[in-house]
């Protein structure tokens, strides 16, 4: 979007200028034909209008719509009148050249023309639509297209990189994330090489699952330990009891004390690894 944004805010800015460009050209000639008519109108002392139908030769070729009028309002010659005489000025410049015209719905400007601080007359005038400000236009949207192309494609490369750079941390989370719920915690572990939020977060679940794998191994030595200790009072306690059953052992009463001896131990150790395992 910025970069659209940049390519029409260009193109315009390329326009108007290009527009006050011209512009600037076309009332130089203006003001040109202004000078000409007025010297004229000084040397001769009035205004004469063979004189003023030469003048305005040039400004018809140049596609200006001219009309010039007295101080009494009164129309002295136009652009109109010289319809036959620029055909054959544009007829020596070749069959390809074409007379430039004012565009449609031209708004008529009025320049006021002045000998010795006296109003002579004035100019009645449309001002010609350029061919060049057209081909500048059609090569400004060329321009403008290519540049919405070109940003638009490094946009979407740029997007797509950004978005695996992204959710590739986040997918490797994941799978990490569905590994620790079906209960495996060796290896866990993320890159976290990045300094921004996502890389964080991997820092802390790695931090997680050190933890996990540390009270896994804590946990498996305590069952280790607990099997180890259970298992002598087991066998003491089964040896007793196969003796006795099979008449090789009396049953005494202090045979009895041994084996419940042996059972209260066996309890004990039955309790310690109940309150370890509430207190992991």
């Amino acid at each position: 979007c910025l970069g659209l944004a940049t390519a029409v805010v260009t193109k315009y800015m390329i326009v108007q200028d290009f527009r006050s460009l011209a512009e600037g050209r076309l009332l130089d000639r203006v003001y040109q034909l202004q000078a000409v008519l007025e010297n004229h109108y000084r040397h001769d002392g009035g205004w004469h209008r063979p004189r003023i139908l030469h003048d305005l030769t040039w400004a018809a070729l140049s596609g200006f719509e001219v009309r010039v009028y007295g101080t009494d309002n009164r129309l002295l010659a136009s652009t109109d009148e010289l319809a036959g005489e620029t055909l054959k000025h544009m007829q020596k410049l070749g069959d390809h050249a074409q007379l430039p015209r004012p565009a449609p719905g031209a708004e008529w400007q009025d320049f006021p023309l002045f000998v010795a601080d006296a109003q002579v007359g004035h100019l009645w005038l449309r001002f010609p639509s350029l061919p060049q400000e057209r081909l500048f236009l059609k090569t400004a949207d060329r321009f403008l297209a290519f540049a919405i192309v070109l940003v638009g494609g490094i946009s979407l490369l740029i997007s797509v990189f950004a978005a695996r750079r992204l959710s590739r941390p986040l997918m490797e989370l994941s799978l990490a994330v569905d590994a620790l719920a079906e209960g495996r915690t060796i290896p866990l572990r993320i890159p976290d090489n990045r300094s921004d939020e996502i890389a964080q977060l991997g820092r802390r679940f790695n931090q997680m699952a050190a933890r996990l794998v540390r009270q896994e191994d804590l946990r498996k030595q305590v069952v280790s330990n607990a099997a180890h200790e259970l298992r002598t009072p087991l066998m003491i306690l089964r040896g007793e009891l196969e003796g006795m059953l099979d008449g090789v052992l009396p049953t005494t009463p202090d045979a009895l004390l041994l084996l419940h001896q042996e059972a209260v131990r066996l309890a004990k150790l039955l309790d310690g690894v109940d309150e370890l395992t509430r207190a992991q």
